[in-house]
């Protein structure tokens, strides 16, 4: 199935209808988790600066 990335970060079959995003096998959703996860890190070592 395509999927289609919206700015609310879920993702979206192309007719409209709600997907689980972890289900999702598009590299949009892929990049997007991948996104996710590099934002997540960045907290996590700015916090860890900040406490330091």
């Amino acid at each position: 199935m395509d999927f289609v990335n919206v700015t609310n970060g879920n993702c979206y079959q192309i007719d409209g209808t709600p997907a689980v995003s972890a289900t999702a096998t598009s590299a949009a959703a892929t990049a997007h988790a991948a996104a996710a996860a590099a934002a997540a890190a960045a907290a996590a070592a700015a916090a860890a600066a900040a406490a330091a």
